[in-house]
């Protein structure tokens, strides 16, 4: 399972950096993928895949958003500094978690399943698989400055960043934001010690 999710991860945070103003989202999808394979593939050791992945994870992936979106209501009670805080232990807590997953050789195929507009954001629908089986994965975007920006991951119809949001708001409900730090704080620390 372990596999089949760094699967989805990468063929989330892959990306180019020559987009169209006019593409689909459906084929910017493709195009973040075989970006990611053509990585994975090249003749490189692992911290400089890892390096370039991270440079296309910044493109496409909205650490900003995300934060905002899974603390929902609680965000607009949160300092500047709290913010940056989450923002930055979020987006490391990303790149830790994954990026160590990370192997030399790793083939997937990702097939478009159609597009869905829902409230005026779309979810490009795929299927990605491998020899681990197969996961249907739901891809959240919105336009920002011409180019499609992830913000989401619906894997076989469960939204990650609504398991964020209810996890954190609990969290603040009966801990407040602090232990919400503390808890990202740890489970990077874990993450690390894996290494």
């Amino acid at each position: 399972m372990k596999k089949v999710l760094l699967l989805i991860v990468i063929s989330v945070i892959s990306v180019s950096s020559l987009y169209s103003a006019d593409e689909k989202a459906s084929e910017a999808i493709v195009r973040y993928s075989d970006r990611v394979k053509m990585i994975i593939k090249k003749n490189i050791p692992l911290e400089k895949k890892k390096s370039e992945i991270r440079k296309v994870v910044d493109e496409i992936l909205d650490y900003n958003e995300l934060a905002r979106r899974s603390l929902g209501r609680h965000y607009k009670d949160r300092s500047k500094e709290e913010i940056e805080k989450f923002n930055g232990l979020m987006r490391e807590l990303i790149e830790t978690s994954y990026m160590k997953k990370i192997t030399s050789t790793i083939d997937y195929k990702l097939v478009v399943k159609g597009e869905s507009d829902e409230e005026g954001e779309l979810i490009v629908n795929t299927e990605i698989s491998s020899s681990d089986g197969k996961v249907q994965v739901g891809f959240a975007l919105f336009r920002r400055e011409n180019k499609w920006v992830i913000y989401d991951l619906i894997i076989d119809e469960v939204s990650t960043l609504k398991n964020y949001k209810s996890e954190f708001n609990k969290i603040i409900k009966e801990q407040g934001f602090d232990m919400v730090i503390k808890k990202m704080e740890n489970k990077l620390s874990e993450l690390k010690d894996e290494k």
